[in-house]
């Protein structure tokens, strides 16, 4: 799979822990779905992102609902690529 293309499709995954998050990147294997999104708002997000970017490095990995400065400099620095609202990327690092 190649990360360099976005998939028209999202997975949003809202309120998912780890284990979860990992059965639904695991599921998208071989298939042209290669975008999850993870809510701020989920338990341990931050770490959540940091080790699913790093287990799933063909996977494009963002965070939604992200709405102050401070969490989105979080996200960032767990791995998350891409910031979502409303499905919009706003920063693309």
């Amino acid at each position: 799979m190649n990360k360099s293309y976005l998939s028209k499709i999202v997975i949003i995954l809202r309120g998912y822990e780890y284990e979860q998050v990992k059965a639904v990147a695991k599921s998208l294997e071989g298939t042209p779905c290669n975008s999850i999104e993870i809510t701020t708002n989920s338990p341990n997000m931050l770490n959540t992102l940091s080790r699913i970017t790093e287990e799933f490095p063909y996977l494009n990995f963002g965070a939604g609902t992200v709405c102050t400065i401070e969490q989105a400099i979080k996200v960032v620095e767990s791995g998350g690529l891409d910031l979502y609202y409303h499905q919009l990327p706003l920063i693309k690092i």
